[in-house]
């Protein structure tokens, strides 16, 4: 009594994003906006990529679908749609950014 087990602490936000930014010539781009949407919820999980064009999101909701956009100034944003994540998995997502027309 009074005790949870280890499944009753589980909850549905044991999921997450990781990933590399380049653009198109290969270079990898620091402080990208990385957005991630769950379609269901509305529920919107946000990071940046750090010096080596990686990012991560912890914590997410398993199941999706999510939309997941890349984004920086002067460059067109990546969107991937359709998104499911699986409990406790950590999808890879990489994405790859053009320079935008004026």
């Amino acid at each position: 009594m009074g005790e949870e087990s280890s499944q009753d602490r589980t909850t549905e936000v044991t999921a997450g994003l990781t990933g590399t930014v380049t653009s198109t010539d290969g270079g990898v781009l620091p402080g990208v906006v990385i957005d991630a949407v769950h379609g269901p919820t509305g529920t919107t999980y946000q990071t940046l990529t750090v010096a080596s064009g990686n990012y991560r999101i912890a914590g997410m909701r398993a199941g999706g679908p999510y939309t997941v956009t890349a984004s920086l100034d002067g460059l067109n944003p990546q969107t991937k749609g359709d998104v499911y994540l699986e409990l406790g998995e950590y999808k890879t997502l990489d994405f790859e950014l053009s320079l935008a027309s004026n």
